[in-house]
């Protein structure tokens, strides 16, 4: 069991769990920003496929140089291994978290964003 503790300094914007369900195959936009007002952002993210009930949890680490050129880094995954593509790209000046759902069934994916703002 491990506890994580955040604490938020004056720039961080945090937002409520984001919840989203995806479909075999799919490629899904799971959260986007604004290049304008955010510089970097760190996604905590669990996925839960639907039928075996695997369990995923990981975080993603994304900032950008101008709007252009995202730069990501993927934390360490704890629990089962659930096939999967995450990628940060930036497009319409939105820093844009996409995932990729490469099992053969639907998963349910709870986010949980942290950013720093410019």
């Amino acid at each position: 069991m491990s506890i994580l503790i955040a604490r938020r300094t004056p720039y961080s914007e945090q937002q409520p769990q984001i919840v989203d369900t995806i479909l075999p195959t799919i490629v899904k936009n799971i959260d986007s920003l604004s290049t304008s007002t955010t510089k970097s952002v760190k996604w905590l993210v669990t996925i839960v496929t639907q039928t075996t009930f695997k369990t995923v949890a990981y975080e993603i680490f994304a900032t950008h140089r101008n709007g252009i050129s995202p730069i990501f880094n993927r934390g360490p995954s704890i629990g089962d291994t659930v096939l999967r593509v995450d990628d940060v790209v930036i497009s319409g000046g939105s820093l844009i978290l996409k995932i990729t759902n490469n099992e053969i069934e639907t998963f349910s994916v709870n986010v949980l964003r942290l950013a720093v703002g410019l």
